[in-house]
């Protein structure tokens, strides 16, 4: 994070702003410029402003998953600790994570959504960024299977200006296993609305056999620094 500050260093026993861009700043900052030297460096904090965060390790606080397609059975997102044996028994942070399969490979032919809880943006007045960590471990040899991440409006239904998918992915994992951490820029249609975020994960017809699916965790929705 860049901070400028506007006013007169030499002038202030204090530094107490004005600041550009406008941030959480904590004023004043002790700094005698007297006696700091030919060189000297002034220090603001500030953190971003946060619209949601969710690490999963409480109950499902709104979130809710279905199948919007395909034949498959079974949960379509599941949440708790992963458990695949020597493999991948573990979360981002915490133990719990959202995932389309927690302890088996995920099948052929269905759509599996995971639909957040409503994401309060109408006092956004910047751009807003979605971050996440996330293990995907999708797809083989010639097949389609996709991951993509969607916004929707408060009611789940499509948002205008918002109409495709906001990230996609399909990759095929061979181990280490491990989360990554994902920041996505949120198009300018969702500034001033409510929303929900959709995780979707689309298995085509073709049986993967030992893949584990789309786990996610630590998801967080804030203003774009």
């Amino acid at each position: 994070m860049r901070v400028e500050f506007t006013g007169s260093l030499e002038a202030a026993d204090v530094v107490s702003g004005p600041y550009r861009p406008v941030l959480n700043a904590v004023s004043p900052l002790s700094v005698d410029p007297a006696t700091a030297g030919p060189q000297k460096f002034y220090r603001s904090q500030g953190q971003p402003i946060t619209y949601f965060t969710d690490d999963f390790e409480g109950a499902a606080a709104g979130w809710s998953a279905k199948f919007a397609g395909g034949t498959a059975g079974g949960p379509a997102w599941e949440q708790g600790t992963p458990a695949f044996p020597d493999e991948v028994t573990f979360a981002h942070s915490g133990t719990r994570v959202w995932a389309t399969s927690l302890s088996t490979p995920y099948g052929p032919d269905f759509i599996a959504v995971l639909t957040s809880p409503v994401i309060d943006l109408t006092a956004a007045t910047t751009a807003a960024r979605l971050s996440f960590y996330d293990l995907l471990d999708i797809g083989g040899e010639g097949d389609t299977d996709q991951a993509e991440i969607f916004v929707r409006d408060e009611n789940g239904e499509v948002l205008t200006g918002a109409e495709n998918a906001v990230w996609k992915e399909s990759r095929l994992t061979t181990g280490p296993y491990f989360f990554q951490r994902r920041a996505v820029d949120l198009p300018s249609a969702v500034s001033g609305k409510k929303i929900r975020l959709e995780f979707r994960l689309t298995s085509d017809a073709s049986n993967d056999g030992v893949r584990k699916g789309w786990m996610v965790d630590d998801v967080d929705v804030y203003a774009k620094p």
